[in-house]
């Protein structure tokens, strides 16, 4: 079809190969400094991600109230870590009779916690960033609040007994996985209703450490290498979003 072309135009044309082209001293230092912003922002970016993985603290935010008197009995199964495991239950329940009259009557409000062969509390209430961990003092059970109320008579007499009366504070625990043992603390506010033999209370949250026989501190929601962040390079980001023109000029 092409045989009337000379065979030379049917040559493929031969290019020159392309010289290198030099770059200047300042321009070559921009972009290495460009580099190593873009470098060192990278570095920083992957070690604030693996600061977040290196978290052992697993935190459950809670509001759960309960309420304990003769008419009224919860429980409240936690399960920390979600295993389908209850860890330990915060109760309450209460008991009360009368006669019928105002003379003689007896009434009482509860709350506490149970765990299973294992697991436990310690009855000392706890304030925020008290350790948890191997030490003695867990118990199976106990008592968190309780309050009485009597009638004898015209005599009344009322009280509100137990370590975490009226107030908020932390129960450290102590419970199993897989046959390790792990620790961590629950949030409480209890109350008692003066007058009435009744006690309120709320869980408000929970946390526990996912490493076995280490301690957590009462109230801590992350493991203490996760708080912490590499520092960036003070305006390494600001520098990239700037492009070339971010970059410092220096003088050759």
């Amino acid at each position: 079809m092409f045989s009337h072309l000379p065979q030379e135009s049917l040559a493929r044309p031969v290019r020159k190969p392309r010289e290198t082209a030099q770059v200047s001293a300042g321009l070559n230092r921009r972009l290495t400094a460009y580099a190593l912003v873009a470098g060192a922002a990278g570095v920083s970016a992957v070690a604030m991600g693996q600061s977040a993985d290196d978290n052992t603290v697993v935190y459950t935010p809670a509001n759960i109230p309960f309420y304990g008197s003769r008419r009224a009995n919860f429980k409240i199964p936690l399960d920390l870590n979600q295993d389908g495991i209850t860890d330990i239950t915060i109760w309450a329940g209460g008991s009360g009779f009368s006669l019928g009259t105002a003379s003689i009557s007896y009434y009482d409000g509860t709350a506490g916690w149970y765990a299973p062969a294992g697991a436990g509390g310690i009855k000392r209430p706890l304030t925020k960033g008290m350790e948890i961990g191997p030490v003695k003092g867990f118990s199976p059970n106990g008592i968190l609040i309780r309050s009485v109320l009597s009638h004898s008579g015209r005599r009344e007499k009322h009280g509100c007994v137990g370590n975490f009366k009226d107030r908020t504070a932390y129960l450290g625990i102590r419970f199993p996985i897989s046959g390790e043992t792990h620790y961590g603390w629950v949030l409480l506010s209890t109350a008692c209703a003066y007058g009435s033999g009744e006690v309120s209370g709320t869980v408000e949250g929970y946390a526990y450490n996912t490493v076995a026989n280490q301690p957590i501190g009462a109230g801590q929601m992350q493991s203490k290498n996760a708080s912490k962040q590499e520092a960036v390079i003070p305006g390494a980001l600001e520098m990239l979003s700037l492009g070339a023109a971010g970059l410092p000029s220096r003088r050759q």
